[in-house]
């Protein structure tokens, strides 16, 4: 006799047979754009950081820096990012760090319930600079 297969366990192999380990697939590249609005860089960010994609946040912030002097503020809208990993919060740690010495401030603007809790368990919730407005 075999046994009948939950919804559980029709979830899991529809997994296994789209995505496969999700470890072990890539992720995908972040959709970054850039936008400077007149000592602010506005940075709006989509998908979810890995250590993988997380630096070409990095790289990006750099581009614009290199080109654009007397900014204020730097802030990255996270609100089309549904996950985190630590990598990209010591990136962020990083940049805020770095942009200090410039006297320019690090905004995360709109950030996911689900990112904030991973924020609050690593208790950076006041390290970083976070609003909804």
């Amino acid at each position: 006799m075999t046994r009948r297969m939950s919804r559980a366990d029709k979830r899991h192999t529809e997994h296994y047979i789209k995505g496969g380990n999700r470890r072990l697939d890539e992720p995908p590249d972040l959709l970054i754009t850039t936008e400077v609005k007149e000592n602010d860089l506005l940075i709006r960010v989509e998908h979810a950081m890995f250590a993988s994609n997380c630096y070409a946040l990095r790289d990006a912030i750099d581009a614009v820096m290199s080109t654009h002097g007397g900014l204020k503020q730097v802030v990255v809208n996270m609100e089309k990012v549904p996950y985190a990993e630590t990598a990209a919060f010591s990136l962020f740690l990083k940049l805020k760090k770095r942009l200090a010495q410039r006297n320019v401030s690090f905004v995360l603007y709109r950030v996911k319930h689900r990112v904030k809790e991973i924020i609050d368990m690593l208790n950076m919730d006041k390290v970083f600079d976070m609003r909804e407005h």
